[in-house]
């Protein structure tokens, strides 16, 4: 039935000035809440695809424990580093609130520009912590060179797989002025490529041949591997695939005929109507062209049946003492995630008796700090010492490695007695 409880009722404890504190009050009224939000920076194209993208994450992010405090913009047309730096450095390294990750929606331009910018800032201020990035689908063409700083980092692009054999023709048709002529006997469309990129009309025939022979750095710099390639083979995969069926269907002899030419007999939608009964299409169908090893990838049938979704796990370590209340702290967490976006691929016991630190920043260091996917947190389940033990041993490994990525803890309700003293903001941001 109580609503609060004063100190005032306890008499003679009012006297101590640290009683007087009016948050000492006990109030019943009130329900215990953690605020478990992640705090994201949006930094941003000032154009039309940039504040779409802005507006359309803000629109969907609703009801999900993530704020956005932060929006850059920036504009394409007048890009200064210099401005980024100190934006990035005052409103997102060193924020009031912990900002831990950087949303860029723009350009791959953009995306250089806020790599390199956090990058200078980071060189000047070693102990902040990194934020990890995520990227619209444009970061996938990344060009500048960059440290580690974005390591972790999302891109919304689709896989790149090479398929060298296609490559190696590409590069020799462009690179073998013999081989270029020959090509564009029957591709025309080659001549166009070519002026395009390397700024020279191509002669009728070779001996009148006016244009120089082109370097192989000249056609990796003109012609980059896109990551699309693998999905324009499929699509002409899928339309070779369709036209097979229906033409099968309209010259039972296999032989052309004039009811497959013929669009009266052998309707368009009879096309579209054939993609549509389809369920996978395999390059097996095509004979020969499984003798180009890269057609032997199961990865490049096409499947109409799969969806396709993004992959946007959080990944964490849980160190626990391995003790009953450490195992069962990580067992229930476990259970309760179940279903949720974050995953625990990382587990390290500690022995509450015979704590080694050593042994402990080993871990840390491999495990979690070195690990080949980014683990973005620790997740600390155990007494206040452990919690201590688990700082100055992440503290350690980060003075010895300061170009990597800094984890955000998660501290059980132990953690809050954390009495060591740590230099660098290694607990920043932790919960």
């Amino acid at each position: 039935m109580m609503q609060a409880i004063n100190f005032d009722d306890f008499g003679s404890f009012r006297e101590i000035k640290e009683f007087r504190d009016p948050d000492l009050v006990v109030n019943f009224t009130e329900s215990v809440d953690i605020n478990l939000h992640i705090y994201m920076a949006i930094v941003y194209d000032d154009d039309e695809y940039g504040r779409d993208g802005k507006e359309e994450i803000l629109a969907r992010s609703q009801g999900f424990d993530v704020c956005f405090p932060v929006f850059i913009p920036v504009d394409p047309t007048q890009s200064h580093v210099t401005k980024l730096e100190t934006d990035i450095s005052d409103k997102i390294i060193v924020a009031d609130i912990p900002i831990t990750g950087i949303l860029v929606f723009g350009s791959s331009f953009l995306a250089d520009l806020v790599l390199g910018a956090t990058e200078n800032v980071i060189k000047k201020n070693p102990n902040v912590t990194r934020p990890v990035f995520l990227f619209s689908e444009a970061g996938g063409y990344i060009q500048g060179q960059h440290t580690n700083i974005s390591k972790g980092a999302f891109v919304l692009s689709p896989p790149k797989r090479i398929i060298s054999r296609f490559r190696e023709e590409w590069k020799g048709t462009f690179t073998d002025t013999t081989k270029l002529y020959q090509k564009i006997e029957s591709n025309t469309w080659i001549r166009d490529v070519y002026k395009e990129n390397f700024n020279c009309t191509l002669a009728e025939t070779e001996g009148k041949n006016i244009c120089r022979q082109i370097s192989l750095l000249e056609f990796e710099e003109a012609i980059p591997v896109s990551v699309y390639n693998q999905y324009a083979i499929q699509a002409a995969m899928v339309i070779a695939k369709v036209a097979k069926n229906v033409f099968g269907r309209a010259c039972p002899s296999n032989e052309l005929c004039a009811r497959f030419l013929d669009t009266w007999k052998t309707h368009r939608e009879e096309f579209i109507k054939e993609l549509s009964m389809m369920q996978a299409i395999n390059f097996d169908d095509f004979g020969s062209s499984r003798e180009i090893k890269e057609f032997r990838d199961p990865d490049l049938v096409v499947n109409f049946t799969e969806s396709v979704d993004i992959n946007l796990h959080i990944y964490m370590a849980i160190v626990y003492d391995d003790d009953e209340y450490g195992r069962d702290g990580k067992e229930e967490i476990l259970a309760r995630s179940q279903g949720l976006d974050v995953c625990f691929p990382v587990f390290i016991p500690v022995d509450p008796t015979q704590s080694h630190v050593t042994k402990l920043e080993t871990d840390i260091s491999d495990k979690i700090i070195g690990a080949d996917i980014p683990i973005t947190g620790i997740l600390v389940f155990g007494s206040s010492f452990l919690a201590d033990l688990v700082l100055g041993a992440t503290e350690n490994v980060i003075k010895k490695n300061p170009n990597v990525t800094r984890p955000v803890f998660l501290f059980s309700e132990a953690g809050g007695y954390i009495q060591g003293q740590h230099t660098i903001n290694i607990s920043k941001g932790a919960l």
